[in-house]
């Protein structure tokens, strides 16, 4: 290609990132940002997750900060997926502390940490701020929250989470009907 700009660029790092080639998908962004184009959040969100994968620590820190730097700290994407990249490399307290700065916080957010937590035995403190946030009554996080106590031979805790649920799966009853009555055809 004779004029390579930001978007062809963010396609074969995410493609690259995607297929493992890893490494390759850091330099390509290396020489993204040496030629001075702009980086995206999708951009962003395929490096957070290269580093992950490779455990590159440092360099995700650094990214992280260009990007607190630049005020893209809070975007959702950069947001969720640097907490991700903290977690995969054994950094909790500071996949939390971006977390936390989230301004809102979906129900993958929380799903995400109690997955993390769930494989470093403190699903329970992720569960209290869940109840804290109400939203141990969401299906999604009573689910999440079941399953850690399951992982976990915690017989006792998931059945306080099941006495509590208000709804025992997400599908819609409607949803349900339709399904059995596809089953007889």
């Amino acid at each position: 290609m004779p004029e390579k700009n930001w978007v062809c660029y963010s396609a074969i790092i995410a493609s690259f990132i995607q297929n493992s080639p890893f490494i390759d998908g850091l330099k390509l962004f290396k020489e993204m940002r040496r030629r001075g184009l702009r980086v995206s959040q999708s951009t962003y969100a395929s490096v957070f997750r290269s580093c992950a994968r490779l455990s590159a620590l440092r360099l995700g820190c650094q990214l992280h900060a260009y990007a607190l730097k630049n005020r893209l700290g809070t975007d959702i994407i950069i947001a969720t997926t640097s907490k991700d990249m903290y977690a995969k490399c054994q950094r909790l307290a500071d996949s939390r502390r971006v977390f936390n700065s989230l301004p809102i916080r979906s129900v993958q957010c929380y799903n995400a940490m109690i997955v993390w937590y769930i494989q470093n035995s403190q699903g329970c403190q992720l569960y209290g701020l869940a109840i804290k946030n109400n939203f141990q009554y969401n299906v999604c996080v009573a689910n999440a929250i079941l399953d850690m106590y399951a992982k976990c031979s915690a017989v006792v805790g998931a059945q306080g989470v099941l006495d509590e649920m208000l709804r025992w799966d997400a599908v819609p009853e409607k949803e349900k009907e339709a399904n059995q009555s596809s089953k007889h055809y």
